[in-house]
């Protein structure tokens, strides 16, 4: 509650974070210090655009969810073994059972 004190730039500067600030302003000389600390301040008026500038960047921070999808299937006809000095793994013949071109 108040205005944004140099305490919130010291606690925004350990830990990498944004202050976000509604219906309120830096004390004197703290915008400075942000700036120095290269701390971003984010002032809003209207909470609805507060809240939407958060989620954007909760949803940015979200590991992406991966998921296989089965493109196609070979059946392998021969493999080929390498010379002990070749580097492995073999290189093999295959032909496409499904989904292939």
């Amino acid at each position: 509650m108040g205005a944004i004190t140099q305490n919130d730039v010291n606690l925004a500067t350990v830990d990498s974070a944004v202050i976000i600030g509604f219906n309120v302003r830096p004390a004197e000389r703290v915008s400075e210090i942000a700036d120095r600390e290269g701390v971003d301040m984010k002032f809003y008026s209207v909470i609805y655009n507060a809240i939407e500038d958060v989620e954007a960047a909760m949803k940015g921070m979200l590991k992406p969810i991966y998921e296989e999808v089965e493109l196609g299937t070979a059946e392998i006809r021969q493999i080929f073994r390498p010379r002990s000095s070749a580097p492995s793994p073999a290189p093999s013949s295959a032909r496409a059972s499904s989904g292939g071109r």
